[in-house]
């Protein structure tokens, strides 16, 4: 592998929330942004320092909330339902959840950074190690049962479960909060350091064909931010809506203005590739969020603007998922 493709490949950027970490919708923890590597910098090595924290967070955070998720649903009626499966399966459980716990512990090991990483990721991600402490303070109690166990039969009894809540929930709980603050504390930086690299390459290069796909993914990313806050807090407006629109497309159209005019030479062949996948996902969000004003305009019932904003979020998902497919094929 050549330098420059390997500085293509040092950068690996998170983007939320969404392959979904969780339950919720988060989309922006899996956006690995490979071929952004193009200048030696600080942003770079600490998107870098940043990829096997999220892909610690992928694997961790996704088990820990499903096991917690399906120990919340333990009901005395489905313990009665489930009682000879449970006996049946208990070996075969109490084997999966030390494999589980086991492979969590790898895991986490594997994503801790070295010394200097450390104190980097420190400043940068305040987070990071009360979300550390909170996780070993949690899995001393999930450990002592079978929390990732659930073969045949919750992991628990109900009177188990009632027994064992007033210390594991209050620990679970915080666990989960600082997880929920470390998750916007990565999508905070990665929001930060591609506004600086887009800085970067259009000082060094212009607004060529990378900074017209970076520009456009950030407008995606900036757009549903913005919506989705303004929704939460009541604070949408039509006018706001058109804005928000109307900059996310004019990234978009010249971007694609730009590659028309700048036939690919042999070495960007890879970037207006990419563009040219991202047209059908690109158009798919458009789409929703046209029909979120088009339902505004008409004063829909407020059912119709939920599924609205639903269909925003997956349509965008789908743009950033389709994007992270195109990068690691060729890169």
């Amino acid at each position: 592998m050549n330098r420059k493709a390997r500085m293509y490949l040092l950068i690996g950027l998170v983007v939320a929330m969404l392959a979904n970490l969780s339950t919720a919708k988060y989309s922006v923890l899996d956006a690995v942004w490979n071929w952004l590597g193009i200048l030696p910098s600080t942003e770079n090595d600490q998107a870098a320092a940043m990829k096997p924290l999220v892909d610690c967070l992928r694997s961790v955070d996704v088990e820990w909330r499903n096991a917690y998720t399906r120990y919340q649903k333990i009901t005395s009626t489905q313990q009665s339902s489930d009682h000879d499966g449970r006996l049946v399966a208990i070996d075969t459980q109490g084997q999966r959840n030390k494999m589980m716990f086991a492979g969590q512990r790898s895991r986490i090991i594997a994503c801790l950074p070295d010394e200097g990483d450390r104190q980097a990721l420190a400043r940068m991600l305040p987070g990071f190690s009360r979300y550390l402490t909170a996780w070993i303070r949690v899995s001393e109690v999930t450990e002592t049962f079978n929390f990732y166990s659930y073969l045949l039969a919750p992991p628990l009894t109900a009177e188990e479960k009632e027994h064992l809540d007033p210390t594991f929930r209050p620990l679970a709980e915080d666990f989960l909060k600082e997880s929920d603050q470390l998750r916007r504390e990565i999508v905070a930086q990665d929001l930060r350091i591609r506004q600086v690299q887009l800085r970067q390459i259009e000082a060094r290069f212009g607004q060529d064909q990378h900074w017209h796909l970076l520009n456009f993914m950030l407008q995606a990313r900036l757009n549903l931010d913005q919506l989705t806050k303004a929704s939460a807090e009541h604070n949408l407006t039509p006018t706001l809506l058109s804005g928000l629109i109307e900059n996310v497309k004019a990234a978009h159209a010249a971007g694609t203005s730009y590659m028309q005019a700048h036939p690919a030479t042999s070495s960007d062949k890879s970037v207006q590739g990419i563009w040219e996948h991202l047209h059908t996902p690109a158009t798919d969000y458009f789409k929703a969020l046209d029909s979120l004003r088009d339902d505004w305009t008409a004063q829909r019932d407020s059912l119709y603007l939920d599924d609205d904003l639903e269909k925003i979020q997956t349509t965008y998902d789908a743009l950033l998922i389709r994007y992270n497919q195109e990068v690691r094929g060729r890169y």
